[in-house]
Formats: C-alpha cells, structure tokens, sequence
C-alpha cells in the first residue's frame, strides 16, 4: 500500500513539474521570455529525477545503461539553469557572454568521471568524486543565485518604494528548500 502512495505521488510530482515547465516554456503572456524558458527548462530537468522512480515502476532497466548515462548527465545541468534563469528575472536584459562557458566546465568533467564509472571495474574514488561534485555544484550555483536575489531585492529598494511587483522572494524560498532537500 505505502509503495502505491509513494509511486502515486512521484508521479503526480513529475506531472505538474512538466506540465509547469511547458506552460512555461511557451510563455502565453510573453513576460521575461529568457527567464522564463529557462525557469521552465530548470522545472523539466528537475522531473527528471522523478523520471528515475517511474521507469523504475515499469521495470525499465536503468543500471549500467546509456540511458542511464545521459540521464544522469543532463541531471547535473539542473542547478546552471537554475542559476541562469535567476540571473534573467534580476536582469531580463543580459545575455551570454564568453565568461560565461566557465559555468559548463564542470559538466564536462562530470561526464568524464560517469564514463569513467561505466567501466567493469569502477574505481571507488571516482563514486566519491561524483558525489563531492554533484553536491559541491548544486550548494555552488545555489549560493550565487541566493547571493543574486539579496542583490537583486537591495537595488529595488533603492528604486522603489513598493517592491511587491518585482521582488524574487519566491525564487529565495526554491533555493532555501532545494537545499534543505539536499
């Protein structure tokens, strides 16, 4: 009984994540298109993870896989476009930059260690290197998009006197329970 529950609402959770992200993505009322897309794109990789419990349902084969490599893989994106969308909604006008590859350095190296752990005999090491750079990166792009809001909600009380229109408070409360789940 208690694992239908479970499967009932990791499934219900994986819904609504990819129905929202779509509704975002699509962006009916054209707002922010860049932050929102990328919101949008943040919410659909975030479904993945449920992904992982619903193909486990079906009896889906995931262990060893290229499946579950590029899933894997594209998980670790989650916390960048997090970031990114953050730094749309505090500034809708900027773009992408040179500097910015620097923030794709890590997914590179990530997908080095995961071939590497594909192998027949994986190294223990490389386990414990994916773990330190799964959380390190996720604890990493969280602190700059919590540093990006404080910035963000300081120049809006120096501009305005109500900030209820355009505070992120909501984003700060993602970041703070992204992390708690951690």
């Amino acid at each position: 009984m208690l694992s239908s529950i479970n499967d009932f609402i990791a499934i219900l959770i994986f819904g609504a994540l990819v129905v929202l992200a779509f509704l975002l993505i699509a962006n009916p009322l054209k707002v922010n298109k860049a932050a929102n897309r990328y919101f949008g794109l943040f919410l659909l990789l975030w479904a993945t993870f449920w992904t992982e419990e619903i193909l486990d349902m079906i009896g889906f084969p995931l262990a060893n896989s290229e499946f579950w490599l590029a899933l894997e893989f594209i998980q670790f994106f989650t916390p960048i476009i997090f970031y990114i969308s953050v730094r749309f909604f505090t500034n809708p006008f900027r773009g992408f930059s040179r500097r910015d590859i620097k923030y794709f350095l890590l997914p590179v190296i990530y997908l080095l260690v995961l071939i590497l752990l594909q192998r027949e005999e994986p190294i223990n090491d490389l386990r414990i290197a994916q773990v330190l750079l799964i959380i390190g990166q996720a604890l990493f792009f969280s602190f700059l998009s919590f540093q990006k809001i404080r910035l963000h909600s300081k120049r809006i009380e120096l501009f305005r006197s109500n900030k209820q229109e355009v505070d992120l408070n909501w984003i700060q409360q993602i970041i703070i329970a992204l992390v708690a789940l951690k």
